[in-house]
Protein backbone atom coordinates (compact mmCIF):
# COMPACT_ATOMS: atom_id res chain seq x y z
CA UNK A 1 0.00 0.00 0.00
CA UNK A 2 0.96 3.46 -0.85
CA UNK A 3 -0.12 6.59 1.45
CA UNK A 4 0.52 10.18 0.63
CA UNK A 5 1.73 12.57 3.51
CA UNK A 6 -0.65 15.14 3.26
CA UNK A 7 -2.42 15.59 0.12
CA UNK A 8 -1.15 17.80 -3.01
CA UNK A 9 -4.55 18.18 -5.57
CA UNK A 10 -1.91 18.56 -8.54
CA UNK A 11 -0.99 14.54 -8.13
CA UNK A 12 -4.68 13.48 -7.36
CA UNK A 13 -5.05 11.97 -11.22
CA UNK A 14 -1.46 10.26 -10.42
CA UNK A 15 -2.34 8.89 -7.08
CA UNK A 16 -5.17 7.23 -8.50
CA UNK A 17 -3.24 5.59 -11.10
CA UNK A 18 -1.54 4.04 -8.58
CA UNK A 19 -4.15 3.02 -6.48
CA UNK A 20 -3.17 5.19 -3.73
CA UNK A 21 -6.16 5.60 -1.46
CA UNK A 22 -4.67 6.37 1.29
CA UNK A 23 -3.39 9.54 2.91
CA UNK A 24 -1.77 10.82 6.63
CA UNK A 25 -2.79 14.17 6.27
CA UNK A 26 -1.31 17.36 8.08
CA UNK A 27 -4.49 19.06 8.96
CA UNK A 28 -8.29 17.53 8.60
CA UNK A 29 -9.54 16.50 5.43
CA UNK A 30 -13.21 15.60 5.96
CA UNK A 31 -14.95 12.82 3.19
CA UNK A 32 -11.81 11.66 1.46
CA UNK A 33 -11.19 8.71 3.65
CA UNK A 34 -8.12 10.92 5.39
CA UNK A 35 -6.03 9.28 8.40
CA UNK A 36 -5.58 12.61 10.51
CA UNK A 37 -1.99 13.22 11.42
CA UNK A 38 -2.25 16.48 13.10
CA UNK A 39 1.18 15.41 14.74
CA UNK A 40 0.67 12.35 16.50
CA UNK A 41 3.97 10.59 15.64
CA UNK A 42 2.94 7.10 16.76
CA UNK A 43 0.40 6.62 13.87
CA UNK A 44 2.92 7.92 11.24
CA UNK A 45 5.76 5.43 13.01
CA UNK A 46 3.72 2.54 13.04
CA UNK A 47 3.08 2.75 9.25
CA UNK A 48 7.01 2.96 8.52
CA UNK A 49 7.08 0.27 10.93
CA UNK A 50 4.70 -1.65 8.76
CA UNK A 51 6.67 -1.74 6.03
CA UNK A 52 4.52 0.98 3.81
CA UNK A 53 5.92 2.95 0.76
CA UNK A 54 5.10 6.91 1.30
CA UNK A 55 5.20 9.93 -0.93
CA UNK A 56 5.27 13.41 0.27
CA UNK A 57 1.80 15.44 -0.81
CA UNK A 58 2.91 18.67 0.28
CA UNK A 59 5.42 21.55 -0.35
CA UNK A 60 7.67 22.52 2.05
CA UNK A 61 10.89 21.19 1.40
CA UNK A 62 12.36 21.55 5.13
CA UNK A 63 9.50 19.99 6.22
CA UNK A 64 9.95 16.92 3.46
CA UNK A 65 13.61 16.87 5.43
CA UNK A 66 12.54 16.39 8.90
CA UNK A 67 9.73 13.97 8.17
CA UNK A 68 11.94 11.48 6.08
CA UNK A 69 14.72 12.24 9.19
CA UNK A 70 12.38 11.34 11.98
CA UNK A 71 10.62 8.28 10.35
CA UNK A 72 13.20 6.99 8.06
CA UNK A 73 10.66 6.91 5.08
CA UNK A 74 10.35 4.30 2.56
CA UNK A 75 9.58 6.09 -0.72
CA UNK A 76 7.89 4.79 -3.60
CA UNK A 77 8.17 7.42 -7.38
CA UNK A 78 4.98 8.42 -8.92
CA UNK A 79 5.19 9.26 -12.65
CA UNK A 80 2.23 10.49 -14.11
CA UNK A 81 1.16 8.90 -17.25
CA UNK A 82 0.87 12.75 -18.99
CA UNK A 83 4.72 13.27 -18.31
CA UNK A 84 7.81 12.79 -20.29
CA UNK A 85 10.75 11.37 -18.82
CA UNK A 86 13.95 10.73 -20.58
CA UNK A 87 15.13 6.94 -19.93
CA UNK A 88 18.14 8.21 -19.74
CA UNK A 89 17.81 10.05 -16.57
CA UNK A 90 18.00 8.66 -12.72
CA UNK A 91 14.71 9.01 -10.45
CA UNK A 92 15.29 8.31 -6.94
CA UNK A 93 12.32 7.01 -4.52
CA UNK A 94 9.81 8.80 -3.20
CA UNK A 95 10.20 11.38 -6.74
CA UNK A 96 6.47 12.77 -7.87
CA UNK A 97 6.54 13.12 -11.33
CA UNK A 98 3.53 15.66 -11.87
CA UNK A 99 1.20 15.73 -15.30
CA UNK A 100 2.78 17.28 -18.44
CA UNK A 101 6.08 17.31 -16.75
CA UNK A 102 9.32 17.09 -18.79
CA UNK A 103 12.39 15.92 -17.66
CA UNK A 104 15.18 15.78 -19.69
CA UNK A 105 18.12 12.84 -20.57
CA UNK A 106 20.62 12.56 -18.24
CA UNK A 107 19.00 14.39 -15.57
CA UNK A 108 19.63 13.38 -11.88
CA UNK A 109 16.58 13.31 -9.43
CA UNK A 110 17.04 12.36 -5.68
CA UNK A 111 14.69 11.49 -3.31
CA UNK A 112 11.42 12.80 -2.21
CA UNK A 113 11.60 15.76 -4.76
CA UNK A 114 8.45 16.83 -6.53
CA UNK A 115 8.24 17.78 -10.51
CA UNK A 116 5.15 20.18 -10.82
CA UNK A 117 2.67 20.53 -13.47
CA UNK A 118 3.86 21.71 -16.99
CA UNK A 119 7.45 22.12 -15.55
CA UNK A 120 10.77 21.25 -17.05
CA UNK A 121 13.63 20.12 -16.34
CA UNK A 122 16.58 19.58 -19.28
CA UNK A 123 19.21 17.61 -19.38
CA UNK A 124 22.34 17.27 -17.28
CA UNK A 125 20.32 18.80 -14.20
CA UNK A 126 20.93 17.29 -10.78
CA UNK A 127 18.30 18.16 -8.16
CA UNK A 128 19.02 16.95 -4.85
CA UNK A 129 16.54 15.71 -2.11
CA UNK A 130 13.47 17.20 -0.88
CA UNK A 131 13.50 20.16 -3.59
CA UNK A 132 10.11 21.50 -5.43
CA UNK A 133 9.94 22.33 -8.74
CA UNK A 134 6.82 24.37 -8.76
CA UNK A 135 4.16 24.78 -11.46
CA UNK A 136 5.51 25.79 -14.73
CA UNK A 137 8.62 26.21 -13.78
CA UNK A 138 11.83 26.09 -16.66
CA UNK A 139 15.29 24.21 -15.16
CA UNK A 140 17.63 25.14 -18.07
CA UNK A 141 20.45 22.48 -18.71
CA UNK A 142 23.21 21.83 -16.71
CA UNK A 143 21.84 23.24 -13.56
CA UNK A 144 22.58 21.83 -9.84
CA UNK A 145 19.69 22.10 -7.24
CA UNK A 146 20.70 21.64 -3.64
CA UNK A 147 18.59 19.99 -0.91
CA UNK A 148 15.55 21.08 0.42
CA UNK A 149 15.34 24.11 -2.65
CA UNK A 150 12.20 25.49 -3.33
CA UNK A 151 11.92 26.86 -7.56
CA UNK A 152 8.91 28.91 -7.45
CA UNK A 153 5.70 28.43 -9.71
CA UNK A 154 6.65 29.74 -13.62
CA UNK A 155 10.26 30.73 -13.02
CA UNK A 156 13.12 30.56 -14.96
CA UNK A 157 16.84 28.56 -14.12
CA UNK A 158 19.18 29.63 -17.16
CA UNK A 159 21.68 27.12 -17.97
CA UNK A 160 24.78 26.01 -16.38
CA UNK A 161 23.69 27.68 -12.50
CA UNK A 162 24.36 26.32 -9.37
CA UNK A 163 21.66 26.78 -6.83
CA UNK A 164 23.05 26.18 -3.18
CA UNK A 165 21.02 24.02 -0.45
CA UNK A 166 17.80 25.59 1.61
CA UNK A 167 17.24 28.49 -1.52
CA UNK A 168 13.58 29.43 -2.39
CA UNK A 169 13.24 31.18 -6.23
CA UNK A 170 9.80 33.13 -5.69
CA UNK A 171 7.39 32.80 -8.63
CA UNK A 172 8.47 33.93 -11.75
CA UNK A 173 12.47 34.59 -10.74
CA UNK A 174 14.87 34.29 -13.43
CA UNK A 175 18.02 33.12 -12.34
CA UNK A 176 20.61 34.32 -13.85
CA UNK A 177 23.67 33.76 -11.45
CA UNK A 178 24.62 31.13 -8.76
CA UNK A 179 22.63 31.47 -5.59
CA UNK A 180 24.22 31.14 -2.11
CA UNK A 181 22.86 28.59 0.91
CA UNK A 182 19.77 29.81 2.30
CA UNK A 183 19.02 32.97 0.08
CA UNK A 184 15.88 33.62 -1.26
CA UNK A 185 15.55 35.35 -4.80
CA UNK A 186 13.16 37.46 -6.43
CA UNK A 187 12.74 39.26 -9.91
CA UNK A 188 13.87 39.04 -13.28
CA UNK A 189 16.97 39.19 -12.84
CA UNK A 190 16.78 37.01 -9.57
CA UNK A 191 17.94 39.07 -6.68
CA UNK A 192 18.57 38.67 -2.78
CA UNK A 193 16.31 39.60 -0.58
Amino acid sequence: MIISIGLDPDLIGTMQDFDCTNYVALAPSPGIGVLNYLGDDSVLQNLVNSGFEFFFGFDLPLKRREFDQLFGLKGITLCSKSSLVSEFSEISSGVTISDLAFVGPRCQIRDFVKVGVRSSIHHDTRIDKYSIVGPGAVVCGRVTIGEAVYVGAGSIILPGISISNGVTIGAGAVVTKDIPENACVVGIPAREI
